[in-house]
């Protein structure tokens, strides 16, 4: 903070960058409106940066500051990426954690890293309280079909809203809908945050939530997709 002449250093990166030389890189990340003088210090164009920096290392076992300049680009879009807001609405949203020895990580779609991987189930964020009583009733039917006959016309557009939501949601993380038979609606509360944005979780199995180190998990998709560490994610 003295050397740069401000206390706002800017959002830490999700993911120090580490070498085989044991160094390792705290990235934070600021965007500045007007350029600012600060001690012993210049500004300097990244691609100019990148072009005139003499490497010190082989391609086989590059330096952390060296990664750093290769990986820029993708750092700066995670940041641009991550300043994005969700438009109002009611959103559906998919809760899957992995555990490591340290930490425990969220899996986020790369397009919106700050947000659970999710679709948009209506403009309207708020749940009416016949909507919320059918929510939490859900758990214990075991014919939709039969529960579908007694609803009125609102909470029948809500449950195809609903059913069309979590195909879309299923269809974006991968997962064929017979896999998908033992997952559940998060019950206890509507997540609201702010901004009229609220959310409904999807959640696998209890026992397929979170994801021990080294557990095969059909439930976790590929590609398109960051493991988060939970505390930056909170941030």
């Amino acid at each position: 903070q003295n050397l740069l002449g401000t206390h706002n250093l800017g959002r830490v990166y999700y993911e120090p960058i580490k070498d085989r030389h044991g160094n390792v890189l705290v990235v934070t990340i600021r965007e500045v409106e007007t350029l600012y003088s600060f001690f012993n210090g210049k500004w300097m164009q990244i691609s100019k940066l990148q072009s005139q920096r003499k490497s010190l290392s082989t391609p086989e076992e590059p330096t952390a500051l060296d990664i750093l300049l290769i990986t820029i680009q993708e750092i700066l879009n995670y940041q641009k990426r991550s300043q994005q807001r969700l438009s109002p609405g009611l959103y559906l949203g998919y809760l899957k954690l992995c555990s490591s020895v340290d930490q425990i990580k969220v899996l986020v779609s790369q397009r919106v890293p700050n947000m659970l991987c999710h679709v948009k189930i209506r403009d309207n964020s708020n749940i009416s309280k016949d909507e919320w009583e059918w929510i939490q009733n859900l758990s214990m039917v075991e014919n939709l079909d039969s529960m579908e006959l007694s609803l009125d016309a609102h909470t029948h557009l809500f449950l195809y809203d609903l059913q069309i939501a979590v195909k879309a949601l299923l269809k974006q993380i991968n997962l064929p809908l017979h896999q998908a038979k033992h997952f559940r609606l998060y019950t206890q509360e509507v997540l609201e945050l702010g901004h009229n944005v609220s959310f409904l979780l999807l959640l696998p199995a209890s026992d397929d939530v979170c994801s021990a180190p080294g557990q095969s998990n059909p439930y976790t998709p590929h590609t398109g997709f960051l493991h988060l560490p939970l505390q930056m994610f909170e941030l």
